[in-house]
């Protein structure tokens, strides 16, 4: 052996799982520097197999660049943490000394995306519902429907959600925060339904309450006749219980109104029985969709 040392062929044995740059093995009859004490029967010192001076820098300027990428996300993360609590922070409730935040970008956009997303909903909604009345089929027989009369539910149909809605628009003028992911769940929700709606056109129940013909025509814009599955009337407040889970006063309140509107609409045959049922199903996914989707929208939600 020459005093140069052995020769990489020349090395019997792997690489260490825990650290690449330590072998196991020797070579030549005496232990490898980098993973024992030397061989004290060994006639000379053995060489440095890794030469640091060659591959140590770019192993250092790999580490560092991964340690400089991991600060910038981080300082990134808690900039943008910074960012939401210190709007939060100046927005308690809505008087003279919060309205610069109500004016600030990252809020006004939250907020014009959210009505505008609500708006192509609606619209979605109304084609929906004219196109499922009028392609409507054939009715079908209900467990439920078929073994009670038909009640005069008309204006508890009507006017009660309009209720629901006031107390919610008062709420969120006094945590306007928790506005743009309200209205971005009651988006995907309406466009959710409309799509169950344009699939499905089975007629209405024969015997059922007509709605829209005492002076509530505006209500044509919104309800139609055939757009049966699923219950608005049983989703929507239930939707709004989930919502506002952590708020044990309001979550009762909606979840006894969504109870309350899916009797009211089997009392007036506006909807089938399967259509009341079915609603809080597909409304607990269309939330979990909502937290997917609108995952900064629900994070401000959150913040009190």
């Amino acid at each position: 052996m020459s005093w140069l040392g052995p020769s990489i062929c020349q090395f019997r044995g792997r690489r260490s799982s825990r650290n690449p740059l330590v072998y196991s093995g020797s070579v030549r009859g005496f232990n490898h520097p980098l993973q024992s004490r030397p061989n004290p029967t060994a006639t000379h010192s053995a060489p440095r197999f890794f030469n640091f001076s060659v591959f140590g820098p770019l192993i250092l300027a790999k580490k560092y660049q991964f340690k400089r990428d991991r600060l910038k996300y981080l300082v990134a993360g808690l900039k943008n943490d910074r960012i939401i609590r210190l709007h939060i922070h100046n927005m308690n409730q809505i008087n003279p000394k919060n309205l610069a935040y109500l004016k600030s970008k990252t809020y006004t956009i939250a907020i014009l995306d959210s009505a505008i997303f609500l708006g192509l909903a609606l619209v979605a909604n109304f084609f929906a519902g004219r196109f499922a009345t009028f392609k409507a089929g054939n009715s079908v027989n209900d467990i439920v429907l078929s073994n009670i009369p038909v009640y005069d539910v008309h204006n508890i149909f009507i006017y009660g959600p309009i209720v629901m809605w006031a107390v919610l628009l008062v709420y969120c003028f006094n945590k306007p925060h928790k506005i743009p992911f309200i209205l971005k769940s009651i988006a995907i929700f309406i466009l959710i339904r409309s799509t169950f709606v344009s699939l499905t056109h089975i007629g209405p129940f024969p015997d059922r309450l007509i709605i829209g013909l005492d002076g509530a025509n505006w209500m044509r814009l919104f309800t139609f006749g055939g757009d049966l599955f699923f219950s608005a009337h049983t989703g929507l407040p239930f939707l709004l219980a989930l919502i506002f889970w952590k708020e044990k006063a309001l979550r009762i309140v909606f979840i006894a109104t969504s109870v309350f509107f899916g009797i009211i609409v089997l009392m007036g045959h506006l909807h089938y029985s399967i259509d009341v049922l079915s609603a809080f199903f597909i409304t607990y996914s269309i939330y979990c969709i909502s937290k997917w989707m609108f995952k900064n929208d629900f994070a401000m939600f959150e913040l009190k």
